[in-house]
């Protein structure tokens, strides 16, 4: 069970406290510390914490258990917000900059190839430590 929850944390860290960094330094050309608490960027943290512990369930419970089933269920909640949640947000946000001729900063949440590779990198870490 401990080895399950050091492989989530650890998908983690690497998503949001190093990749994420790492990715935003590049893009801007200096080192960006802040990006670990940034909203949104590549790749997603919570994709990442959610595909590892669907994977490490899986490989210590079996894809037939009833916590893998559990987890999966959780996991598309999770995605599903990441994924919806900034479109609706994006959408109001165009709205309100267009009432209040104000720049508002439309980034709530992930691009789908976000997801995907945090959802990717989660499941590559629980898989080769658990």
């Amino acid at each position: 069970m401990s080895s399950i929850i050091i492989a989530v944390a650890v998908a983690w860290l690497c998503a949001q406290v190093i990749i994420k960094p790492l990715i935003e330094s590049f893009k801007r050309s200096r080192f960006v510390p802040e990006a670990v608490f940034a909203r949104g960027g590549m790749p997603s943290g919570h994709s990442a914490l959610v595909g590892a512990i669907c994977s490490a369930v899986a490989k210590t419970q079996g894809f037939s258990s009833p916590l893998f089933a559990v987890s999966v269920v959780f996991s598309s909640l999770v995605l599903y917000d990441a994924l919806v949640t900034r479109n609706v947000l994006t959408r109001q946000a165009d709205v309100l900059q267009s009432l209040t001729k104000r720049r508002v900063e439309p980034i709530f949440g992930h691009e789908p190839v976000e997801v995907v590779a945090g959802l990717l990198l989660g499941v590559a870490v629980a898989w080769y430590m658990v």
